[in-house]
């Protein structure tokens, strides 16, 4: 039974192979995944969906499986953190 990477994995390459049929040639993988991530953290950071931070999870994972670098990349921790920050300030409005 295939994991969860292996869906991605297959989920990112049937994109790159899209690009390519609609003639973007230079597309990657690498490029796919990147792409991806940066929209899973905007939602992250939009709508604070845990389902999110599990995506960005298992994007984080596959490239390290793939030995796609993400280190010039947008990190994680300043997104929780804002979702905390947000979270706390409606518990504190909320008490008021």
């Amino acid at each position: 039974m295939p994991d969860a990477l292996d869906d991605l994995e297959r989920e990112l390459k049937a994109y790159v192979a899209l690009q390519h049929r609609r003639g973007v040639d230079e597309f990657t993988l690498s490029m796919a995944l990147r792409g991806h991530r940066r929209q899973v953290l905007e939602n992250l950071r939009d709508d604070g969906d845990p389902a999110w931070s599990l995506r960005n999870g298992l994007l984080e994972r596959l490239a390290d499986r793939l030995s796609i670098s993400l280190v010039d990349e947008p990190e994680v921790g300043p997104i929780l953190e804002y979702r905390r920050a947000l979270a706390a300030a409606r518990r504190k409005a909320a008490r008021a």
